[in-house]
């Protein structure tokens, strides 16, 4: 088995959609596909490559990795003229909906964030059981904000911690 190299999973990436943003952006039908079908093809170490992709797109200090984004790949993989992005569907963000996963999320694992960042096992194996769709809705409502110009608040742990706290009183 060859050794695992995150570089080489961006690159695929972009190569397959040139000019998109990097598979963890959760919004489309494809990018679901893309991260479910990786983690699966490395069997039990899907997961923790996963975790090690996210990290290295986060880097350190706001500062990602150059090769995660699309402007390292785009002379050797340029965007046709017009490219449309990722083809397929895109959801919004369905408030009702995404406070409903948010609720089952937080409800069965109170302290761990950020569901849609695919870097745990239970994150993984949520996310397959909800399908592409609810993903997408919890990832647009995690990074969408609201008419108040704040993110959803019901996308963080405190909120139903303290959600919990008050209702125990």
């Amino acid at each position: 088995m060859a050794k695992f190299n995150p570089i080489d999973v961006y690159e695929e990436w972009f190569m397959l959609y040139p000019g998109e943003s990097n598979p963890f952006d959760l919004n489309t039908r494809e990018k679901y596909a893309f991260m479910m079908a990786f983690i699966e093809a490395q069997g039990t170490d899907g997961i923790r490559y996963a975790a090690v992709l996210l990290k290295r797109r986060k880097g350190t200090a706001n500062n990602p990795a150059p090769w995660s984004k699309y402007e390292y790949w785009a002379e050797k993989y340029p965007m046709e003229k017009n490219h449309p992005g990722v083809p397929g569907e895109t959801v919004a963000c369905d408030s009702d909906r995404g406070y409903e996963l948010y609720q089952e999320w937080f409800e069965a694992h109170p302290l761990i964030k950020s569901p849609t960042d695919i870097d745990m096992k239970i994150k993984y194996d949520f996310m397959k059981r909800i399908g592409w769709e609810d993903a997408v809705i919890m990832h647009k409502c995690r990074k969408q904000k609201n008419q108040e110009g704040k993110y959803h608040l019901w996308t963080k742990p405190e909120y139903w911690l303290e959600k919990r706290e008050a209702s125990s009183v």
